[in-house]
Formats: structure tokens, sequence, C-alpha cells
């Protein structure tokens, strides 16, 4: 149990996603921060 809620394979699967879109906010702040030392030209391949 989750919150309150049945870990129902769709709950388990929202709170997958939940927590992959959280992660890739925090490695977009991330990698926003370490820009400053990467040159433009690497910056295209990101």
């Amino acid at each position: 149990v989750w919150n309150g809620l049945k870990d129902t394979p769709k709950s388990v699967a929202m709170r997958a996603a939940h927590m992959m879109n959280e992660w890739r906010v925090v490695n977009t702040r991330q990698q926003q921060r370490r820009s400053d030392d990467i040159r433009p030209v690497e910056l295209q391949w990101q």
C-alpha cells in the first residue's frame, strides 16, 4: 500500500513514471549547472 492506494499494476506503473520524471528534472538541472564548463559545440549533441 502506498499513500493509501491499492498496489495495482497501474499504480505501480504511475509511481515509476512519476519517479522517472523527477529524476529527469533533477538530471536536467544538473546538466544546466554543468553547461557553463561545456563548449557550445558539445551542447548541440545533448
